[in-house]
């Protein structure tokens, strides 16, 4: 875990592949009744090893995550990530109301 400064109050905290996913959980989770959880994704080349990857952050409120994915790993983390996002916005989901018919004489 680290922390890298965004030039805003809340630091962003980088966490492993599998820390980020239990934390994205959680977030969901606080989030269930109220809130909004923001993800994004973005291209990431690492420096030292000029391997191709995927910076993916997190955000609600005041609280902010990241995680760096290596190209070699993407599709399962992709995997994990999108079965946490499918079963949280089914909950968040708005139930379809029947219409009433109205009776025209």
């Amino acid at each position: 875990v680290s922390t890298q400064s965004t030039g805003f109050l809340f630091p962003m905290v980088l966490l492993e592949n599998e820390a980020f996913l239990v934390k994205l959980n959680q977030l969901f989770q606080q989030t269930k009744d109220k809130g909004t959880v923001f993800v994004n994704f973005k291209p990431y080349t690492q420096k030292e090893s000029n391997t191709p990857g995927c910076l993916i952050r997190a955000v609600v409120k005041n609280t902010k995550i990241s995680t760096i994915v290596n190209a070699s790993t993407l599709p399962k983390f992709h995997t994990e990530l999108s079965n946490i996002m499918k079963t949280h916005m089914s909950e968040t989901m708005k139930k379809a109301v029947p219409k009433k018919k109205t009776h025209q004489t």
